[in-house]
Formats: structure tokens, sequence, C-alpha cells
């Protein structure tokens, strides 16, 4: 059942009257809504005419409904349940003819479904341990039941008198008789895609099983278990039945805690039987007050990072997981204990040929992956990255200290690659981390189509972005996002970066205290770069080379919400080869433009801002080819502040 108790695709019941009634009602009450519902079931149901609609609320109901009214052609009386759960009823007896039923069950009746009428339609019906029969007809042409469960009922299906019956999608199971039917009923019953447990079902695609596997028919409960063969077997390969699937259960195994230093941790667990999301919660043992941290990211394998722990304090802890599927556990509670000391920093090496399993100190010893460096990381501590491709993310579990930042930084000649294969998105991704320095890394294939940035950081401070580039035999396309995306920053530090495409390649939300220096952004999508709501941003010697898409009219420079006093902005240089390309806009928080700069002009008459910058091209070596180096003649150099040249120089 959808909204209102439909079922997902199923028309709107038209212009009839709808009715609710059910447990919490009031027969006082005008019954045109769920809130002011009719508490009297039949008498609900005496009112009905045809194209009118019963709504029942879920519960349990210890009367019998009768139905003596019913609908014409095209005008059916539907009496459903409301919303997606089940209604349990004494038993149904339908005596007028035209009339749907849906989401109603019965058990332990004589007789659960007592139809004596045609043109009658089940959907999503059950009858379980009913003393005659589950569902009886008598003289019901044209009887029709969809997605029912008639299961350990002492018959089944029992027609009489009931010509071109069709029974689809359903289940048959542990009923002592199947099917009782006289000779013409039986020769014109039409059944496909049924689920059948014990006796035989005239048709085609109906499948014998031995074991059906409900939940727990003790307890009236018939919804399927995962691995029921009526699971997924009608003939959209959904559930057969009118019970939903229970989820598969969700394993958590290899759950344990590693990296211990006295204040942070690392957790680790795996599901490996279904993607999931999950979390661990963790507490001092003996105390109530629970911290958590999450694993970021859907998959079988998960880490999470523990933080603000005392040092030789035992915790406890455990491992909550939620599956895609709509499974969901919850591990057993666990305990470690912090160490009493920091560990001292250490240098470590990072190889294309390197062993995870090696001890990472020297480059005959190095690590393969990003991931196990970024699990081992602690304060001090660097890791030396020897060129060549790495295929998982930059994503450090814990952040440095003042005066011990955590560094990242390619060593040797060659670039140092995060190659995404076209698979992850956020190549480098610091969440909530400090003191954290990355230097000289070249990213190349990020996912296309999520847009969140291929270096994503939010909630950090004092990170230092330096010597890399996005894109190299390519342009990086605008649904890999921007080229920097920074959310909630502060004392943030960019300098000497070549981007590559990206939508919006320099976007700042909410941060403060940053600098943007000596960077070359080339063919960004949208606009060369977006600053929202950023207040003691510093940008100088950065150098723009198309800032949109040929058929766009942008900017290179893009503010949002500022405060123009606590922006510095000069010495840079903006280019394009589009004459409608633009140099910078301002405009207020709800989008009202109130600053333009169509060119360098404009944009120092109407703006404080790049009083000392040029519009030229900045003649790069090979524009085409993503050669970004400037030749000798260009204007670039020795125009930035303090004769510094605008635009980024990468060490070879």
């Amino acid at each position: 059942a959808g909204v209102g108790g439909l079922d997902l695709g199923l028309p709107s019941p038209g212009e009839g009257l709808i009715l609710y009634a059910g447990n919490g009602g009031n027969d006082q009450n005008h019954g045109n809504s769920a809130s002011s519902a009719l508490l009297s079931l039949q008498a609900a149901a005496d009112r009905l005419s045809p194209g009118d609609t019963l709504y029942i609320l879920p519960g349990k109901y210890d009367t019998e409904l009768r139905l003596t009214r019913g609908g014409s052609e095209g005008k059916p009386v539907r009496v459903r349940a409301y919303g997606k759960k089940t209604v349990w009823l004494a038993g149904v007896k339908v005596e007028a003819p035209g009339v749907e039923l849906a989401g109603l069950a019965v058990s332990g009746a004589a007789v659960g479904f007592d139809l004596c009428a045609s043109d009658i339609t089940l959907r999503n019906c059950g009858a379980y341990q009913c003393r005659e029969a589950g569902l009886r007809s008598t003289g019901s042409d044209r009887l029709a039941v969809f997605n029912c469960t008639l299961a350990d009922n002492q018959t089944g299906l029992a027609l009489g008198s009931s010509p071109q019956a069709q029974i689809r999608d359903s289940i048959l199971a542990g009923n002592k008789t199947l099917l009782s039917a006289d000779p013409t009923s039986q020769s014109t019953l039409r059944s496909s895609h049924n689920i059948i447990a014990g006796g035989e079902l005239p048709g085609y695609s109906n499948w014998q099983v031995e074991e059906l596997r409900f939940a727990d028919p003790a307890k009236h409960d018939y919804r399927l278990q995962w691995d029921s063969p009526a699971a997924a077997c009608d003939s959209f390969c959904s559930p057969a039945g009118a019970s939903s699937v229970l989820p598969k259960p969700l394993l958590i195994s290899n759950i344990k805690i590693d990296y211990l230093t006295p204040n942070t941790g690392i957790a680790l667990w795996e599901t490996p039987d279904d993607d999931s999301f999950g979390y661990l919660e963790y507490w001092v043992q003996g105390d109530t007050q629970k911290l958590r941290s999450s694993s970021p990211t859907q998959g079988t394998r998960h880490t999470a990072g523990l933080k603000k722990l005392r040092p030789d304090t035992v915790y406890e802890y455990r491992v909550r997981s939620n599956g895609r599927r709509g499974n969901y556990a919850t591990s057993e509670v666990l305990s470690f204990r912090t160490t009493s000391t920091q560990p001292e920093p250490r240098t470590y090496h990072l190889s294309p040929n390197g062993d995870d399993q090696a001890d990472g100190l020297t480059p005959q010893t190095a690590w393969r992956s990003m991931k196990k460096a970024c699990l081992a990381a602690c304060a001090g501590d660097t890791f030396l990255i020897q060129p060549g491709s790495y295929y998982d993310e930059l994503a450090p579990m814990h952040g440095g200290k003042p005066g011990q930042p955590i560094v990242f930084r390619r060593n040797g000649p060659g670039q140092a690659i995060i190659d995404g294969q076209g698979l992850r998105f956020q190549l480098i991704k610091l969440l909530d981390l400090e003191h954290i320095v990355i230097d000289g890394l070249t990213m190349i294939n990020p996912e296309e189509g999520c847009r969140n940035g291929v270096i994503y950081l939010n909630k950090c401070s004092d990170i230092s972005i330096s010597n890399c580039r996005m894109g190299v035999d390519k342009v990086v396309y605008y649904t890999s996002g921007p080229f920097l995306r920074a959310g909630s920053c502060q004392r943030l530090r960019f300098e000497n970066n070549q981007g590559w495409g990206g939508d919006y390649p320099l976007t700042l939300v909410g941060c403060n205290d940053v600098l943007i220096k000596n960077n070359t952004i080339v063919d960004g999508t949208m606009t060369g770069s977006h600053i929202v709501d950023s207040r003691e941003v510093t940008i100088i010697n950065n150098l723009w080379c198309r800032p949109c898409i040929p058929e766009k009219s942008n900017q290179c420079l893009f503010f949002t919400a500022i405060e123009t006093d606590k922006i510095v902005c000069d010495y840079n240089l903006f280019f394009s080869p589009y004459p409608t390309h633009k140099v910078g806009l301002i405009r207020a928080g709800n989008a009202t433009p109130l600053v333009y700069g169509d060119n360098l002009i404009d944009w120092q008459k109407n703006s404080p801002f790049d009083k000392h910058s040029i519009q030229a091209d900045p003649r790069f070596r090979d524009y085409e080819k993503g050669d970004f180096r400037l030749q000798p003649d260009s204007p670039a150099l020795g125009a930035g502040k303090d004769g510094e040249n605008i635009g980024a120089t990468l060490p070879e």
C-alpha cells in the first residue's frame, strides 16, 4: 500500500465517496479523513455506493465484516487497509458484486473470505488457520485473487460455481486440501506465478516448494524470510503473497580497535554480505555518556576514527550498521584500553610497489596504499610518497597538533598520482581535521556525477595544500565538482596548485582566514571560483584562463554574501579567448547582483579589488595539451605581488 493506502501505481479511486473507519474513530465523526474516522466498520460499509472507497485503519478487529452493497461496471466498491499495515478481521463475507478488497487478513475463522457474488477482486489479502476454508466462493463469476496468501487452512481455495476465476502471484501453503472446485470452476480456473507447498494447482509457471520459510506462523506472522523461495518470484520478480519480506540478517564481523594512542584510535569492522553504513558507539567503562564516530562511506569494509579518548583508560564499544536493503544489526559490547604515552613522530614511505604488511619505515619496506597511511597517521608523522599511481583516496582519520602537523608529500621526481578510476569522487577528503599538510600530489579520473569535489574539506583548520594538480591528460568534467570545495574551514592555505576543469573550481563556503595564492585555474564550467559568506580571504597571484564553457557568459571571480573589506583580491591575471566571459561579480545572499565586472577595467572601477591585476593571454606552452607552464614572454612573469610570477609553477 502506498500513500493513503493505495498500491503504488494504482490510479486514484475517482470521484466516489471516501470513508475512513476503525480503531480510535467515533461514529459521531463525518468519516472523511483518517483523523476523523468512524468507529464502526459495519456502519461505514453499509453506507457504500458504487465508486466509493472505505479505508480501514490498521489493527485487529473481533468482528466479521459483511459487505451487502456492491459496485457497478467501472465503479467498484473498494475496501482497503489504510497505510502499509495489515487489517486483521474475524472474517469477511461479500454478498454484493463489484467489490475490491485489499490489505485484509483473517486468522482462525471457520471461513476467512466467504464470497457469494460475481466480479470480486482480492489483493494482498491473507487467510490463515481457518477451520473450513481460507477462501470460499459460491457463484462468484470472474473472481480475481492477486498477491494473496492462503496458508495452514483446512482448504486453501474452495470454488463453487465460480467460472473464470483467476489466481496469480499468490502463496498456497500448508493447507490440508489445496483446491476444492466443481468441474466447471476447475476447468476454467486460470493460475500463474503462484508458490505452492502441498498439493497441485492447474495452470502454468506455478512453483512447487517444500518449505515457504514464513517468519513465525505460530504467532500469525506470515512475513517471508529473506531466503524464502517466494521472496522474488511473482510475475515481476517481487514477493509472492500478501506479506512483506524480512530483510536479510546483517552480519558484522572482524571488529577491532587498532592504532591506539592516549587520545585516538581506529575502529575497523566488516559487513561481508551487504553494503552498509555504520557507526561506532564508545564510552568509558562504567560511564553513561556515549560518543559516536561514523564510517562515512557505504561498503563492506568500514573504518571510524575515535577521538577525545583518555590515556590509559578502558572503553567499551559496539558497532551499529544499516544495510542498504533495510537490514540492521548491532554488535556485542566489546572493550579496549588506550595507551599511556604518545608515540614519537615517524617518517613513513609509500610506493606503488610497496606492501601494507611491511613496517613502512624505509623505502625498501614502504607501504602500498593511501588507506594504510591514513589509518596509521598520528600527530607529527610524515609520509613520503614515491611517484607512481595510487588507487584509493587520501582521507586521514586523525589530524595533527600545533607544531606537529601530519604531512603527506611527494618524494622524488615524477608525479605521485591519486587515480580515482572513475569510481571515487573526493580523491582528497578531510573531515573535521586540523594541522594537515598535503604537498605535490596529482589527481586524475574522479567519479563523474556527484559534483562533491576532487579535494573536499569540511570543518577543518590549519590545512596547507600546495604544488598539487587536478587533471593531466584531459580536463576533469564538471560533474566531478570543484577542484577545491571547502566548507566551514579556517586557516586554510591553498598555494601553487593547477586545476584543469571542474564546475566552480575554487569553492569556499563559510570559511575564515584563507590564503588562495599562485594557483592556475583553467577551463572551469560554471565560473572560475565561488566564494560564499567567507571572511579574511586573500586571493593573490592567481591565474584564471577560460572561467566557463564557451556557451556561458560567466566570471572568473564570483562572490556571494561577502563583506568586501574582509577580502583582499589583487595581482591576478584573467583571460578567456571568448569575449563574453567576464572578470567578476559580487551578489547578495539572495542572489541579487551588486557589482559587475564585465572586463578588468569595469571590475577595477566598480569593485575594491584587483587594482594591480592584468587581463591578458598568459601564453601557456601548450594550452590544448594541458601544459600550463609559462612561455618566456608571458605577461604573468614578474607581475605578481612583490615581483613574483602569477600562477602556479609546479616542481618537475
